[in-house]
């Protein structure tokens, strides 16, 4: 075999390992991105909190204390960001990791008449066993719902709670 014909094989193998390698499950990636889409939606329907709520109300309404409660409760807003937290997983655990690149000098083999320059530059990638990325991603998803149902659920317990509390004040 040939320097060239090997160069050229090396070449391929090296392209099939990185489209291997970069490719994650296609059900993983639908389900992630419905969930941002679903995060995208959630996070512009949350209103800023208003600091006077009902000061221009003339009686407590059960519904308007619920939302008031959901747009002010600082776990609502914690609870969106470990589930964009989680989100921002998915994109991380499916890409290849960062290139390494180098250089190195021998420092006495300047101007030295018995060896030449001593110098090499390196650069390097690490590539995964191929479909790797792709479970990772696959592992990633589920987080990221489960952590969208932890702030629905943490929603519904607040709402339960401001609900049981208005009717006692009543």
């Amino acid at each position: 075999m040939s320097r060239r014909s090997r160069r050229r094989a090396a070449c391929a193998l090296a392209s099939v390992l990185v489209f291997a390698s970069g490719c994650a499950l296609h059900e993983s990636r639908v389900r992630y991105r419905s969930l941002s889409r679903e995060y995208a939606r959630e996070s512009q329907a949350a209103p800023a909190g208003d600091t006077l709520a009902f000061a221009n109300a003339d009686a407590l309404d059960r519904e308007a204390l619920v939302e008031a409660v959901l747009r002010r409760n600082p776990s609502v807003a914690s609870a969106r960001a470990a589930w964009r937290a989680a989100l921002a997983r998915y994109p991380q655990e499916t890409s290849l990791d960062d290139p390494m690149v180098g250089y190195m000098v021998g420092p006495r083999s300047f101007g030295s008449s018995k060896i030449g320059d001593a110098e090499r530059i390196e650069a390097r990638q690490a590539f995964p066993v191929p479909g790797s990325l792709g479970l990772r991603g696959a592992a990633a998803v589920p987080e990221a719902e489960a952590s969208a149902s932890d702030l629905a659920a943490l929603r519904i317990r607040l709402a339960a709670m401001t609900s049981a509390l208005y009717d006692e004040y009543w």
